[in-house]
């Protein structure tokens, strides 16, 4: 059995919840699914770090966030980390990172996010950001060697909550400083840009990160959005009940989020 590149956390139409590798290279897993398409996937063995592909294969029903909660340790973000959103914010271009965290209980997958009355605030924006995940503990390491740390890459969807998906594709598959985004808000494209924009590319991000302080195994590494926020926009165009955003990834594929308020 070999390791895994693109792993998918799913409930089967048996309804048991897997860890597995879509059989279709070249399928957006994301759009596929929504669509009613059916998708197949070769069962992982063992968890996302070690765990290798089977032959045994079932069929996808629902997608659920390729990391859990359980085995996230922190949520690091970068912010105002494109240039291009620096400007549009009419901001200095940082000389250092400009970091916040979130805690692992706003990480969602793909579907219907409920959102509460207290975020009812007509300031529900949308950012469309590529996230890491660090594979192995990171203490003071250099940019040169920073993504062997990293165990992959996914999408991340809007601000004040952490969806998460459709795919976690494996390091070293794609370059996470070259990959073309892509944001569509209700059929809108609000958001499009390449993470060659960034300030910070991934490489600093996680040398950074990890001077004086370990990165510990499943932090997730939010690396900033691009221009284009709704808040930057003249009127504003914030998130409204019902709404659809799709976020899309070169190499990963679309995360798909509906907008439910309570």
């Amino acid at each position: 059995m070999s390791a895994w590149t693109r792993l998918v956390r799913f409930i089967g139409q048996d309804g048991q919840v897997y860890l597995g590798q879509p059989v279709n290279a070249s399928i957006d897993v994301g759009l596929a699914v929504i669509s009613g398409e059916t998708v197949v996937a070769n069962v992982i063995k063992g968890d996302i770090y070690s765990g290798t592909v089977s032959s045994k294969e079932v069929t996808i029903k629902k997608l659920l966030p390729p990391v859990t909660r359980d085995e996230c340790s922190i949520i690091r973000c970068l912010g105002l980390n494109y240039m291009k959103h620096a400007q549009e914010a009419n901001m200095a271009i940082p000389k250092d990172p400009i970091l916040f965290i979130k805690p692992r209980t706003a990480l969602a997958g793909p579907g219907e996010l409920s959102v509460s009355k207290a975020a009812q605030d007509d300031q529900l924006d949308f950012e469309t950001e590529l996230a890491l995940v660090i594979g192995k503990d990171a203490l003071d390491v250099s940019e040169e060697e920073a993504l062997d740390y990293v165990l992959g890459c996914f999408g991340k969807g809007f601000n004040e909550s952490c969806p998460i998906g459709p795919v976690l594709i494996r390091a070293g598959e794609i370059d996470p400083d070259n990959l073309d985004l892509k944001g569509v808000l209700s059929g809108e494209v609000v958001q499009q840009s390449n993470t060659s924009d960034m300030i910070f590319n991934c490489r600093k991000a996680i040398s950074f990160l990890s001077q004086g302080t370990t990165l510990e195994k499943g932090t997730i590494i939010q690396m900033g959005t691009p221009s284009g926020i709704g808040w930057a926009r003249d009127p504003k165009r914030l998130i409204k009940d019902g709404e659809e955003m799709r976020i899309w990834f070169q190499g990963i594929g679309t995360l798909i989020n509906t907008f439910k308020y309570l």
